[in-house]
C-alpha cells in the first residue's frame, strides 16, 4: 500500500493552519481574467456615452485627410498623447487590481514571502511534462472549450440583432458609430466576464477539493500531531498517577497527625489538628466530600484517629480552607468536641 493510500483522514484544523502559515492555500487563478474582462467592459461602458473621446477621434480622422492636414500633423501628437494617457491610466490601475485583489480575497489577505522564493522543483522537466500531459491539463482544455462554446452561444443569442445591424452603421456619423461599436465590444466583454466568472467559481471548488485531498492525513500522523499538541498520553498518565500517589500520601500524613475527624457522617469529613503545647487554635489539615470523605474515614480507622459525627459542625468546618485555623465562632464547639475526645481517650487508657 502506497503512502497516499494511508492518508484517509481529513486534515485537522492544526494541519490546515500550518499549511496556511506556510503559504499553502487553495487559490484559483481564473478570477483574475474574469475581473479584468469585467473591468475593461465597465470602462468601455462608461467611456461610450462620453462624446469627448469619440468626437476627438472622429475629428482627427476627418482632418487627417482634409485640406488642413498639415496643421493636424502638429496637433495630432498632443491629442493622441492625451487619448493614450486617458486610456492607459485606467487600464494600468485595472491590471494592478486584477493581479492582487482576487488572490488576496481568496486567501483572506494572506501575505507570505515564501511564495516569491525560487523553487527549482518548478523547473523540473519531469514535473513539467506531468503538468502538461496530466489529467489536470486535459481537464483545463476541456474546460476552456466549454467556456468558449458557452460564450459563443450567449454572444449569438444576445448580440445577434446588434451584429446584423452593423451594415447600417455606415449611414450614421463617425462619433456615433464609434460609440455604438464601443458599447458592442463592452457587451461582448461582459459576456466573456460572466462565462469566465462561472468557470472561476467551479475551478475554485475543484481547487479547494484538491488542496484538501493533498493535505489529508494518516491516522499515525493524527496521533503524532495530538502528542505534539497535548503531550504524550502515556507520559501524561504517568504524571497523573504520580500526582495521585503524592496526594494520597499527603492525605495519609495529614489524617495520621489529626486529633479528631468530624463527619456528617457520610457526606463530609474534616480532619482537625490541635497542638496543646503551642496554644494555637485548631487547624483543618484535611477535608473532603463523598468519596474523599470515605477515604478520610478509612484512613482514620487505619491510624486509630477518633471519628465524631456532628453534621452541623462538619458542614461549618468544611468551609474552612485546608491548613487554616478555625474561625473564632467555632472555638466553643470544637473545644467541647476535643475535650470529649480526650475524655474518651483517657477512659480508654484507664
Amino acid at each position: 500500500m502506497s503512502e497516499s493510500d494511508d492518508k484517509t483522514e481529513a486534515p485537522t484544523a492544526r494541519r490546515l493552519q500550518r499549511a496556511r502559515e506556510e503559504g499553502n492555500v487553495a487559490v484559483s487563478h481564473e478570477f483574475g481574467p474574469a475581473l479584468a474582462l469585467a473591468g475593461v467592459a465597465a470602462l468601455l461602458r462608461l467611456a461610450a456615452p462620453a462624446p469627448a473621446a469619440p468626437a476627438l477621434l472622429g475629428g482627427l480622422l476627418r482632418h487627417a485627410v482634409g485640406p488642413d492636414s498639415d496643421v493636424m500633423l502638429h496637433a495630432a501628437p498632443a491629442a493622441a498623447m492625451l487619448c493614450l494617457v486617458g486610456l492607459v491610466a485606467p487600464l494600468f490601475l485595472l491590471l494592478i487590481l486584477t493581479a492582487f485583489a482576487p488572490v488576496l480575497l481568496q486567501t483572506g489577505f494572506l501575505l507570505h514571502a515564501g511564495a516569491l522564493a525560487p523553487d527549482l522543483a518548478r523547473i523540473s522537466l519531469r514535473r513539467g511534462l506531468g503538468r502538461v500531459f496530466g489529467p489536470h491539463s486535459l481537464f483545463a482544455v476541456l474546460r476552456g472549450l466549454a467556456k468558449a462554446a458557452a460564450f459563443l452561444l450567449l454572444a449569438w443569442h444576445t448580440l445577434g440583432p446588434a451584429c446584423r445591424a452593423l451594415p447600417a452603421m455606415a449611414e450614421i456619423d463617425l462619433p456615433a458609430a464609434i460609440a455604438r461599436g464601443v458599447r458592442l465590444i463592452g457587451a461582448l466583454l461582459f459576456l466573456a466576464a460572466l462565462v469566465q466568472g462561472v468557470g472561476a467559481g467551479l475551478d475554485l471548488l475543484l481547487t479547494r477539493r484538491r488542496h484538501t485531498n493533498a493535505l489529508r492525513m494518516s491516522r499515525d500522523e493524527i496521533r503524532q500531531e495530538s502528542r505534539e499538541a497535548n503531550g504524550n498520553p502515556e507520559i501524561k498518565a504517568r504524571i497523573r498517577r504520580l500526582r495521585a500517589q503524592r496526594a494520597r500520601r499527603r492525605l495519609a500524613q495529614s489524617v495520621q497527625r489529626a486529633t479528631v475527624i468530624v463527619t456528617n457522617p457520610t457526606h463530609y469529613a474534616v480532619a482537625l489538628e490541635y497542638n496543646q503545647a503551642s496554644r494555637a487554635a485548631p487547624r483543618v489539615v484535611a477535608k473532603g466530600m463523598d468519596e474523599m470523605a470515605a477515604r478520610i474515614r478509612a484512613l482514620a480507622q487505619e491510624y486509630k484517629v477518633p471519628l465524631v459525627a456532628n453534621p452541623p459542625l462538619a458542614r461549618a468546618l468544611h468551609r474552612v480552607e485546608v491548613d487554616a485555623e478555625i474561625p473564632p465562632e467555632l472555638y466553643k464547639a470544637v473545644a467541647e468536641l476535643i475535650a470529649y475526645v480526650w475524655r474518651l481517650q483517657g477512659k480508654a487508657k484507664g
